[in-house]
């Protein structure tokens, strides 16, 4: 303290001349020095939460990098509100403010302020179930209520989800109801391709299994082999067949893309028409007049 206080008098000699401003040049050096150390331990925080919960890249597996991920910033924030809770009690002592009587003061004012933090202990807890439970994961596709895209971070009180637009959805925790995932299990396939009445059912079939194969060996998001299982429905204008396959997470929409293209392009080789709707309008013949004594005319029919 005896160095500090002398090298504030060294640096300046001329402007401190009293001892309150001694003192309060003191206090800002301290608190600048104090403010330095946080910011140097939260970045060691953050290297160690880092290092400790490294991905391992010889284990394969998606899950546990998701965990992991999910893991690493929910301790960051963790850290962050820690380090952010002592620099402030640190500061508020060397400005001369009571810490003592304000812990004591503030289970008083917890009590009166209570009820209005229910919703911040809901998200907390909320947060923490989340995690546990392992619900959903950071690169987890989910959809909350109208939300939906890919979790980008799971904190202590919020939930970030980017939407395909690029849209950021900010859920709090405890406002998180019932959750859609879309990235932990294989996804169905499901298509059904419309014909013309006029083709061959079973060349169309024989058609769209050699698409299917091909599609099989060429997509690696294939998790089981999509299969014609035949006709699903005679609708107004086409025959619709049906195929029915499984994708790995994440996988199923481009799978899909693929087979409708790949369909068409071996329909339009093949000579095999996809209807759009038609319609035949009968349009009933006038009725004839007939003349009867008396110059009236009648209606025949």
């Amino acid at each position: 303290m005896e160095g500090l206080m002398s090298f504030i008098d060294d640096v300046f000699p001329e402007f401190l001349n009293s001892e309150q401003l001694r003192a309060a040049a003191l206090i800002v050096v301290q608190i600048a020095i104090i403010l330095v150390v946080g910011r140097v331990a939260l970045r060691l925080g953050r290297m160690f939460i880092d290092r400790v919960l490294r991905v391992k890249k010889d284990k394969k597996q998606v899950m546990e990098e998701a965990q992991i991920m999910t893991l690493n910033k929910l301790l960051k924030n963790v850290l962050r509100y820690v380090v952010y809770f002592f620099l402030a009690t640190i500061v508020l002592s060397l400005l001369g403010i009571p810490i003592a009587s304000l812990i004591a003061g503030a289970g008083v004012i917890g009590l009166a302020i209570g009820f209005g933090a229910q919703n911040l202990v809901r998200d907390i807890i909320s947060g923490f179930f989340f995690l546990f439970e392992d619900q959903f994961t950071v690169g987890d596709y989910i959809k909350v209520g109208s939300a939906e895209g890919f979790v980008e971070e799971l904190g202590l009180r919020i939930t970030k989800i980017r939407g395909f637009a690029g849209e950021m959805y900010i859920i709090p925790n405890g406002h998180i109801g019932e959750v859609t995932n879309f990235a932990r299990e294989n996804m169905r396939v499901r298509l059904e391709i419309g014909v013309a009445y006029h083709e061959n059912l079973d060349r169309v079939i024989e058609v769209m299994e050699r698409v299917c194969q091909e599609v099989t060996d060429e997509h690696e998001g294939v998790a089981e082999a999509p299969k014609v299982l035949g006709v699903q429905r005679l609708g107004d204008s086409s025959i619709d067949i049906l195929i029915i396959g499984r994708a790995k997470p994440l996988q199923n929409w481009s799978l899909e893309r693929l087979l409708r293209l790949r369909i068409k392009q071996a329909f339009d080789r093949e000579g095999i028409e996809i209807p759009f709707p038609q319609r035949v309008i009968h349009t009933p013949k006038p009725k004839e007049k007939k003349e009867v004594a008396g110059g009236k005319e009648e209606n025949s029919g």
